[in-house]
């Protein structure tokens, strides 16, 4: 039981990686995309908590996922962008976040000022 735990640590780490990655492209460029990535994937406290079954992989996960679905409403060549569907995407995703890791409340607040962005728009 204990290594199924590992390897869903393992799972979110690099599921991390991969949403830190998509967050850099879609904040700055792939450029800056792919190096943050790569300096999470090679962060030697990240590939250590990652090997243990700890929050802190889960955590990153869920709040990369946040703030990148957060962002995804205020990107104006999606269809619907602003649509209940998106809304509620990353509202589960700030839910999982806190789950993880109390703290990660934070990340509503990055909501909470696209909704705001969107309702002056």
């Amino acid at each position: 039981m204990h290594f199924a735990g590992r390897l869903l640590s393992v799972a979110y780490f690099v599921l991390a990686v991969l949403t830190t990655a998509k967050l850099g492209v879609r904040i700055w460029n792939q450029r800056v995309g792919i190096a943050a990535g790569w300096i999470l994937a090679v962060s030697p406290l990240a590939v250590f908590y990652a090997k243990l079954l700890r929050t802190d992989t889960a955590a990153t996960f869920w709040g990369m996922l946040a703030l990148l679905l957060s962002l995804r409403l205020l990107d104006s060549r999606l269809l619907d962008s602003p649509s209940l569907r998106r809304q509620l995407a990353a509202g589960a995703a700030i839910g999982l976040s806190i789950a993880s890791r109390y703290f990660l409340a934070a990340t509503g607040i990055v909501l909470v000022l696209v909704d705001a962005i969107l309702l002056m728009r």
